[in-house]
Parts: structure tokens; sequence; C-alpha cells
């Protein structure tokens, strides 16, 4: 039952005394949070750039964060269940977290409880960090619906203590320098300029390019270059948008992905967020390029029969390929939602800049707080219902087991439905036209006919949106390692290693290593499936870090002096390469 001890509350005699014995320096964690007055003014010290994760090698194996501040005197942060609700803990509602601080200066590490307990990480960053930065870190659990409560399988002292360091590391990571994302902007562009869509230019012992999708194929086979009245192919004039693109929004893409990646926080979803803004360009310069050609009419000729030309023909068929690939670049993700307050990129700023042992002067008096939205009353019921009855059929399971009665569930019979995508249909399409030696009105008027069936259908889908395989391409010029050599080190070991240099990515590897060991041992005791556990975990921490933010009174007085202080400063520190670091043995 290790797993159950590990996550329940802490007895260890240090903790079990009154939480608002201030002469010991304790603190229960609430919001809003005074600044002025109270616990934060009280301390000797706030600035730290080392802090140890700690796990206690007997009893309930209680894990928490001890902060190593500068006048030597420590600071232990934890989370702890509500010792009168032990049941509750054990529901997906869970009970009141009791999250506490506690600091002890260098004469009184006797009474921290330290040699009871053992390091699971220790790391040193790179820059200065406040105490006040681990508190909105905190206020940020509060406000989630979920992470403010405990519950023994997720919203624990493990959870707490994992949030904490690794929102703190993720904000000296320095994902957001423009020197990366200058870099690799400048990769993105030498890809596309590398785009070949003159099929006249391919060796003939070669096939098509990959990349270019059967949708360009219909448009380079059909594409009348005089009649159009254009002197390139369309997906050459796709490929010159594109370029242009680029150049030209520079700034407004580099922009844009600082503060995509500054809400992201972990490593592998900044990859996603590189591919979004890539496709999204180079969608813009296919769509707006087909639209211009395609989605006019087309100059009529006076010495044509009463029939459709055949170039009239060519053209209505590719305007109604163009209406239906219109309908496949509709469908976008929406946008999440701002966060509250500034954005967490002058919070990033703050830390880079922070004197060495000055404390932060708030000109606010508390941090403030957003109270969740509450759920109904009723949802503590079926909470309950649902919890019962997962016990009951665990039990049923246990119980099946030992007798040896094996339960049937009713299955539906298997369902065989054949789909003809849209690339299927194109596929179709332009087979048949490469096999012709001549095309005919029949030829066209039949397959504007299948086509005019496929776009009537709403529901058609597309296995692949044809501009998919350029973005692979690019993708693929542009290696996901320039964001792995950059950002900041951290100087991390634990008892089986000694002391050395770790990159963020690292560190954020151990994490996800310890969350899918923690989902397992969960699995293990039948509170849970590994694969769930796992994933709100990963979900739960990201939703920390989006809601971690700035108040808009807080900063120093000399950061309020003009209303673009502030981002000729933070300009100013990218464009210099502040946010990469070199070797950090010195801070050791």
């Amino acid at each position: 039952m290790s797993f159950l001890l590990s996550s329940a509350p802490s007895f260890n005699p240090s903790l079990a005394s009154s939480l608002g014995d201030a002469s010991k320096g304790r603190l229960l964690i609430e919001f809003p949070f005074p600044l002025r007055f109270g616990w934060y003014q009280q301390q000797t010290s706030t600035i730290f750039r080392t802090f140890e994760h700690r796990k206690e090698r007997q009893g309930f194996r209680h894990e928490f964060i001890l902060l190593k501040l500068q006048d030597g005197s420590v600071c232990r942060i934890e989370r702890m269940g509500d010792p009168n609700a032990r049941l509750d803990a054990i529901t997906p509602r869970g009970s009141v977290a009791y999250d506490t601080a506690q600091s002890f200066q260098p004469d009184e590490m006797d009474q921290a409880c330290l040699g009871t307990s053992d390091v699971i990480a220790h790391v040193t960053l790179p820059y200065n960090v406040d105490i006040m930065d681990v508190l909105k870190i905190c206020r940020a659990i509060h406000e989630g619906e979920k992470t403010r409560k405990y519950t023994l399988q997720v919203y624990n002292c493990w959870f707490f203590s994992l949030a904490i360091q690794v929102c703190l590391t993720r904000l000296v990571a320095g994902w957001e320098s423009r020197t990366l994302l200058e870099d690799w902007l400048t990769r993105v562009h030498e890809a596309a300029k590398g785009l070949n869509f003159n099929l006249q230019d391919q060796n003939p012992a070669t096939l098509t390019p990959p990349y270019f999708s059967r949708t360009f194929q219909t448009y380079e086979i059909l594409t009348s270059h005089h009649a159009c009245g254009h002197s390139s192919t369309a997906m050459e004039a796709v490929k010159r948008r594109l370029l242009f693109n680029l150049h030209s929004r520079w700034t407004d893409n580099k922009n844009k992905l600082i503060q995509g990646i500054s809400n992201l926080l972990w490593h592998s979803s900044i990859l996603s967020s590189l591919d979004s803004l890539i496709e999204e360009n180079v969608k813009e310069a296919v769509m707006n390029t087909v639209q211009e050609r395609f989605l006019v009419s087309p100059i009529s000729d006076p010495y044509s029969s009463s029939h459709h030309s055949l170039e009239q023909l060519k053209h209505r068929f590719l305007t109604i390929l163009t209406k239906h690939l219109c309908s496949a670049s509709d469908k976008t993700p929406e946008s999440s939602p701002p966060t509250l307050g500034s954005t967490k990129e002058e919070l990033m700023f703050q830390i880079m800049t922070r004197s060495e042992s000055t404390k932060i002067s708030e000109s606010s008096n508390h941090l403030d707080f957003n109270i969740p939205t509450e759920e109904r009353s009723t949802q503590n019921t079926t909470d309950w219902l649902q919890w019962t009855s997962q016990c009951i059929s665990y039990l049923s399971c246990f119980a099946s087991i030992i007798w040896g009665v094996t339960h049937l569930k009713p299955q539906a019979e298997p369902t065989l439905c054949a789909i003809n995508t849209a690339d299927q249909q194109l596929e179709s399409i332009v087979s048949e036209l490469e096999s012709l030696d001549c095309i005919t009105h029949a030829d066209l008027e039949r397959h504007i006919e299948e086509l005019c069936a496929l776009t009537e259908n709403g529901d058609a889908i597309w296995s692949e949106r044809p501009w998919t395989g350029i973005c692979q391409l690019i993708n693929q010029c542009v290696p996901d390692s320039v964001f792995k050599v950059g950002g900041a080190e951290l100087v991390c070991f634990n008892p089986k290693e000694r002391s050395e240099a770790r990159s963020v990515v690292d560190f954020q590897t151990h994490v996800l290593d310890r969350i899918r060991i923690h989902a397992e041992e969960v699995e293990k005791k039948w509170l849970g499936s590994a694969t769930h556990i796992r994933i709100e975990l990963e979900n739960a921490l990201s939703q920390v870090w989006n809601m971690i933010r700035e108040d808009n009174t807080e900063y120093p007085i000399s950061w309020q002096s003009g209303p673009n202080t502030y981002a000729a400063l933070f300009a100013e520190m990218y464009a210099g390469g502040r946010w990469s670091c070199g070797s950090i043995s010195a801070l050791t």
C-alpha cells in the first residue's frame, strides 16, 4: 500500500501543530493574499535560485518543496488534505486542501524536519526567483476548479510539488527567445524556397513529389495558361505568395509565436504550435491563390457553340473544386481564451531582470483572487453515485476472479461502412485524366457531375488536407533540435547522480516519467485508469501554467513610467538574446 501512504496527508510532528502558529512562521496559503503586511513582509529574504523536491522516507511518504533562500534560510511549501474529511479525498470532488508555507532560519534547521526525507530532485535556476512567483503558481492552482481540492488519486501533495517545480523551471526556459524564433523562421523560409511546383522540371524517371497532392495535380492538368491569362501555374503562384507572406509577416509571425509558446507548458507541445503556424501560412497562400484564379467568371468565347466550350468546362470544374477546397479550410480549431490579467511574458521579464537581493516592491496591497465557478450542489451527489458505482464494479470484478465466473457483455455487431473521401474521389478523377490522350466535353461533364455530388454532401471527408504535404515537407526541413539546444539550463542532481547541467527539456522528461509511474501505481490500486490519470495530470499542469498571471497593478513603480516602457524593455531583452544561458557552473 505504498502508493496510498505516499498520497495521504502528512502527520509529521512539525506539521501537526496549529497552522496559525505565527511564531513558527507557518502560513496557510489563502487568497486574496496580503503583500504589504503579514507573512510575506516578515520574511528576512524572499529571493532564491535553488529548490529541492523532497519525499519522506517512512510513514505516509509525504512530498514537499524546499526553497533555499539567499540568506541561508529555507521555506517549506507543501499540500495536505483535511484530516477530518479523509473519505472525501477518495471521491472525484475531493476535500479541502491545506496548502502551507513555513520558513526556518539557519539556526532553526532542526525544526524543518529535513532529516526524515530524501531529495528527489535538486535544481538551481539560472536567474533569481522570488517567493512571490511561487505564490502566483499557488494562486493558479487555487483558481482551478479541480486543482484547488485535495484528492487521493491526483491532486495531492505529489501533484502540488510537481506543479511548483515544473512551472518554476518553465518560467526560465527561454523558449520564446527571439534568437531561436529568428533561426526557425529563416529555416522555414529556406524550405519554402526549395519547393518545386513545376512538373516540367521534374525528372521523368521520378514520381511526382509527395507534397504535390492530387488536388494540385488536378489544377495543373486542367489549367490553360493562355485562356486564363496567367503566365505561371497556380501552384507556382502559391509558392510566390507563400514566400511573400513569410517575408512580409515576419514580425507578426514572430510575435504570434512568442505569445503562443509562452502559453505552452510542455516542450513537446511547442512543435504542434510551430506546425500550426506553418499550416496557417501555407493554407492561406493556397486558398487566396486558387480563389483569385477560379472563383471569377471566365471570359466568354463569342465563337463557341451553344454548348460550353472546353475551356469553360475546365474552369467550371476548377471553380467547383475550389469551393469544395474552401470547405476543407473552414473548420479551424478555436483559439483558447486569453488568460486573466497580464501575459506571462511580463512575469518572465521580471525574473530575467530581477536584482540580486531586493525583495519585490508591490504597488498593490494583495494578490487578488478569482473564485472558480462552483458546480451545482447536485454534482456532489453525482460524484458519490459514480464513486459507489465504480466500487461496486471493482468488487464485482474481484469476486468474479475469485469464483471463476465470467461476465459477458453484450456487444453490437460490427458495422462496415465504406467511406469515399474527397481525396479518393480526386484520385480517381486525376488518374483518368492523366490516362487520356485528349480530354473531351463528355469527360469533363461526367467528372463535374461527380464533383458536384461530392460538394453537395456537406459531410464529405478529407482524409488529408491538400496542403498537408507541403507543410510536412517544410517541417522535415526544419529540425526540432532548434528549440532543444536553445533556452536556459538548470543545474540538477539527485542522490543517484552527480550535479550536472540539464536543459528544461530534460527536466520535463523527468517530470513526465514520474507522472507515468504515478499513473501506473494508481491503476494497480484499482483507483483509476493509468492512461486517464496520466492525461488528466498533464492537462491539469498545463492548466495551472495557463492560469499563472500578473495583476495589472503589481509592477514596481519604475515599470509604470509610460505605456510602452514594458514593451520596449521586453523587445530589447529578446533582441539581446538574454533568454539564452550558457554555462551555469558559476551558480553552484
